[in-house]
């Protein structure tokens, strides 16, 4: 049996048999437009068939306030909207840094946002920090009381991974909802960014914690290489490629005025004021 600080570096049979799997069902998804869209349309029927109209709480995936200002609104702005409107009773902001940016405290900013710009109440909303999806769920969890309801809060693309993982990590205890920003809808599976997550989420899949357990450390850095190398060879390729006219790149401007006029929150925020936070933070990130 492998021990924790065994000096055996090569990984099992068994596990190199799956890393060739692994790439190969990846390889698949990037390559074959049909396997995407029966992954789209299945992940779509199951979000729209579980909905429910309430949660205990909202969870916001933390994203960088200074390096992509728009997306990090919108996502704020749309948790609020849940508790504006009664859905939610409390918000969880996650994220600390994470491997692409050097924020201090993504959710201490979400928080701050909220408070200040979209009248939270400080008192319902809570923060879990984590540098990556799997940790951001790992630490809003330990917030959470078991039999409790959750919206995820993410963009829909990011949610095919983000949602994958908070069911994975909540298990039976708390029941999950997907509760996109903008609402839920039928992703184009041959836009770049969602074939990006497809990958991910088959790439990733939870590896870490479904086979790790009779490996040791080293082993398991192995694993996690080799498919953060994978990752790292697509996805630049993918991001090069032409992006269809849609509204994932929307500004938090644009998003907002295509709103319906209950999700808005216009007798609650000052929509210039927080134009402006943005425009202050694209300005220091370029």
């Amino acid at each position: 049996m492998l021990v924790e600080n065994s000096e055996v570096t090569e990984l099992p049979i068994s596990t190199s048999a799956f890393l060739r799997e692994k790439k190969l069902r990846v390889m698949s998804i990037v390559g074959d437009p049909v396997v995407r869209k029966r992954i789209i349309n299945f992940l779509f029927e199951e979000a729209k068939n579980v909905a429910v109209d309430k949660a205990d709480f909202a969870l916001v995936f933390g994203t960088s306030w200074q390096n992509y200002p728009d997306k990090f609104a919108k996502r704020v702005h749309w948790a609020s909207m849940l508790w504006h409107t009664g859905r939610i009773d409390k918000i969880i902001f996650t994220g600390m840094s994470d491997n692409e940016t050097k924020d201090e405290s993504q959710c201490e900013d979400a928080r701050d946002l909220a408070v200040t710009q979209f009248k939270i109440p400080l008192s319902d909303i809570l923060i879990a920090g984590g540098n990556n999806t799997q940790a951001n769920v790992r630490e809003a969890k330990t917030l959470i009381p078991e039999n409790s309801s959750v919206f995820v809060v993410s963009e829909n693309h990011h949610l095919i991974r983000g949602f994958a993982v908070a069911k994975e990590e909540f298990g039976q205890d708390i029941k999950v909802f997907a509760h996109p920003v903008g609402g839920i809808k039928r992703l184009n599976p041959n836009h770049p960014s969602v074939i990006i997550e497809l990958a991910k989420a088959e790439a990733y899949n939870h590896t870490s914690y479904r086979i790790n357990g009779g490996l040791n450390l080293k082993q398991r850095t192995i694993l996690s290489q080799s498919i953060n190398e994978l990752i790292k060879d697509i996805e630049p390729i993918l991001r090069r490629q032409p992006r269809p006219k849609d509204d994932m790149g929307d500004t938090y401007s644009e998003w907002w005025h295509k709103l319906d006029e209950e999700y808005r929150l216009d007798d609650k925020i000052n929509l210039s004021e927080i134009l402006r936070l943005i425009e202050i933070n694209e300005t220091k990130s370029k």
